[in-house]
């Protein structure tokens, strides 16, 4: 009599372990799912974006320039002025120097990329 209870001890042990490994794995698949459904929402991208046929998404790479004001004093007397007056045009002419800038570099490079500004 004692060998079947100690029989259904490991029993109950073994199975109160395997329960807590299956909340832990279930939990886990859940934090995993909302993860993959925010990555998601991140990276929903028009068809455009994706290759032909490939079904999968394009890696890119997003520059945001901190303080573009600032930028163009520090290389341009003029800039100053101009951002007193008119800041979102001084803060495009940046970034299409930028972008300009970054090109050149990139070819010297060898390196075939292509670059857009994007206003939002």
């Amino acid at each position: 009599m004692w060998v079947l209870t100690v029989l259904l001890g490991i029993v109950l042990v073994l199975g109160a372990g395997i329960y807590q490994y299956l909340r832990t794995v279930d939990a886990e698949l859940k934090n995993t799912q909302s993860e993959l459904r925010h990555l998601k929402k991140l990276l929903e991208l028009d068809e455009n974006a994706q290759p032909q046929g490939s079904g999968g998404l394009r890696p890119r790479i997003a520059i945001e320039l901190k303080n573009p004001v600032a930028l163009a004093e520090r290389h341009h007397g003029m800039a100053k002025y101009l951002a007193e007056v008119a800041p979102q045009v001084l803060t495009a002419k940046v970034y299409a120097r930028f972008q300009e800038i970054l090109i050149q570099e990139l070819e010297k490079r060898d390196i075939d990329v292509q670059v857009e500004t994007i206003l939002y």
